[in-house]
């Protein structure tokens, strides 16, 4: 693959606005003139594919509770 074959990849859905905020920063620091001068970039966000971690964390919070109130 040659340089310019080469593209930046971005697979989201951790957080609906973390790999577009990733694109953004991209964008913002390229030096481009035109559009055509922006590097090629492929983002993919998938959060279906992605456990939900507010129940992760509601979880993980209720067994730290729980051990705090049998030592107790």
């Amino acid at each position: 693959m040659s340089q310019r074959d080469a593209k930046i990849g971005i697979v989201g859905g951790a957080g609906p606005y973390a790999g577009l905020d990733l694109a953004q920063k991209l964008l913002q620091q390229t030096k481009a003139k035109s559009d055509q001068d922006y590097l090629p970039t492929l983002l993919i966000s998938t959060p279906e594919l992605i456990e939900d971690r507010t129940i992760f964390y509601w979880e993980r919070l209720q067994k730290i509770l729980h051990m705090q109130f049998t030592v107790i």
